[in-house]
């Protein structure tokens, strides 16, 4: 099978997410229907819902991250708008990213604390 522009980005988040955040537990949420010959969707497995989230990141205390992998020129789809919406509504985070620097950036602003930015905030301390 061949590899969707996104695959590339969710392999990198992946590891950048078990370098940085290794108390976490990080999976992927396999939505995708099933394609047969001609790429018809075939053997639909129940349960999809359209618009999950690529990743699902688990920290302490219950809080969850849900990551959505895009391509650089990737583009979100309505159902993922609607969904992204729905889960902001029911308290939990959400993002969009299509790089290390992205997931860095959001993993800050959500005040996820990462071993990068102990290691950072030690080498401060110490300077």
């Amino acid at each position: 099978m061949k590899d969707r522009p996104e695959d590339r980005v969710q392999r990198e988040v992946i590891a950048f997410l078990a370098a940085v955040l290794p108390h976490a537990v990080v999976f992927a949420v396999p939505n995708g229907a099933r394609r047969g010959k001609g790429g018809k969707a075939a053997n639909a497995v129940p349960g999809l819902l359209p618009g999950a989230p690529d990743l699902a990141v688990c920290l302490p205390h219950g809080r969850v991250l849900w990551v959505e992998c895009k391509a650089p020129e990737g583009v979100v789809s309505d159902a993922q708008d609607t969904l992204w919406l729905r889960l902001r509504a029911l308290g939990h985070d959400y993002c969009v990213v299509r790089s290390q620097g992205d997931v860095r950036a959001e993993l800050a602003a959500l005040s996820i604390v990462t071993r990068e930015a102990k290691e950072l905030a030690r080498a401060e301390e110490k300077g």
